[in-house]
């Protein structure tokens, strides 16, 4: 009985936790375009396809750059 209960709490604690740390987890979305203006924190980013769209960016955003 006792470690049926120890191992419910047990399983219990993990998937809190593992929730917790999933619900932490930065969004991350890679674009693929030519950046045609920059204001502030916003990029307007010309597609492949040549359809634009619109990106806000986290202040700690990454960008990286293909030559």
């Amino acid at each position: 009985m006792n470690t049926v209960r120890i191992l419910t709490t047990a399983a219990f604690a993990t998937v809190i936790a593992v929730t917790a740390v999933s619900a932490q987890q930065p969004q991350t979305q890679r674009v693929r375009g030519t950046i045609e203006k920059v204001d502030g924190n916003t990029l307007l980013v010309k597609g492949p396809d040549g359809a634009p769209a619109t990106v806000s960016l986290a202040d700690n955003a990454i960008i990286v750059g293909v030559c």
